[in-house]
């Protein structure tokens, strides 16, 4: 009874503790590791600003720390190595944190990241010349099953993100196609001719749609760009799922559930923040939260899909 009573009386006293602790969080500088080069990226950035939003709800000092190299993984190994205290953090995207873990690029797991929330997305659509005989992905699939030849898509890369959410959109709509990966993709892979769709991202399509050169056939996004209100998701054209690029704040695995639960307040109040809303939306990104709990759900699908892709495309075993 003694030793029951006591065992209680440790746990209390823990509880206790943490809870004190996060009363008083932050009261030291927070580091916020940024695994890309300094002010390379519209996602560094943006990153910046939430954080900066984040100061000034909790009234704390945050100091960005870039640590590039590795396609993101080393600046994340660093951040589930670190002490899970609340001060060492890390803005992510979904590479490092996902599609490279599910490729088994990386000597961390999932469950080595707590996440306080995702605060962003980069718009991405597959876009393809005006002239096309198709407009989304139902006529697309169905133009793509009884064409003379295979069609051909433009991407970044066979493994990366946009271009495994294609691999998987095409699946489930039952049709094929033919891809060349470039190092830049826009649209002069179209107008060019060398391919017939192209994985770009918002910026780079804009002043051709206006134009009148291309069109986009589905918003890789989340929810629908504001820039392209008409044009529909991946979910509102029939599939049961979302694509994100996105971006979000996380902690080492271990952090004390207390201060989570006050950074994600913070991270939700900055996105809400005027400043940061017209600073995303200018940035070409758009702003999209969800909560520490949401998003380690959608980690997890999205690790279950893009592993299935990566072994179905004999890029992973």
């Amino acid at each position: 009874m003694r030793k029951t009573l006591a065992t209680l009386a440790a746990v209390a006293g823990t509880f206790s503790a943490a809870s004190a602790m996060a009363a008083g969080y932050p009261s030291k500088p927070v580091q916020v590791i940024l695994p890309w080069p300094p002010l390379a990226t519209s996602t560094d950035v943006i990153a910046r600003k939430v954080i900066e939003g984040m100061e000034q709800e909790l009234k704390g000092k945050f100091t960005i720390v870039n640590k590039p190299g590795g396609a993101g993984v080393i600046g994340t190994k660093e951040l589930t190595d670190a002490r899970p205290d609340g001060y060492t953090l890390g803005g992510l995207t979904i590479g490092p944190a996902v599609s490279q873990i599910a490729a088994g690029n990386t000597p961390y797991k999932i469950a080595d990241l707590q996440p306080i929330g995702i605060f962003a997305t980069l718009p991405f659509l597959i876009l393809a010349r005006k002239d096309a005989p198709f407009d989304d992905v139902a006529s697309l699939a169905k133009h793509a099953k009884t064409a003379a030849k295979p069609i051909v898509l433009a991407h970044w890369g066979k493994a990366t993100v946009p271009t495994l959410s294609t691999y998987r959109l095409a699946a489930g709509a039952g049709f094929t196609f033919n891809e060349v990966a470039y190092t830049k993709v826009d649209t002069s892979q179209l107008l060019n001719g060398d391919a017939d769709l192209a994985i770009v991202p918002l910026t780079a399509a804009l002043s051709s749609i206006k134009a009148g050169q291309t069109k986009a056939i589905v918003a890789l996004t989340p929810s629908r760009m504001p820039a392209l209100p008409d044009l529909k998701t991946v979910r509102e054209q029939g599939f049961n799922f979302d694509v994100s690029i996105w971006t979000g704040l996380f902690a080492p695995k271990g952090t004390p559930a207390d201060i989570v639960a006050k950074l994600t307040k913070a991270l939700q109040a900055a996105t809400k923040r005027p400043d940061v809303v017209k600073f995303v939306n200018e940035s070409g990104a758009i702003l999209y939260y969800a909560d520490a709990d949401a998003t380690k759900a959608q980690m997890q699908s999205e690790y279950d899909a893009f592993r299935a892709e990566l072994v179905r495309l004999k890029l992973a075993k």
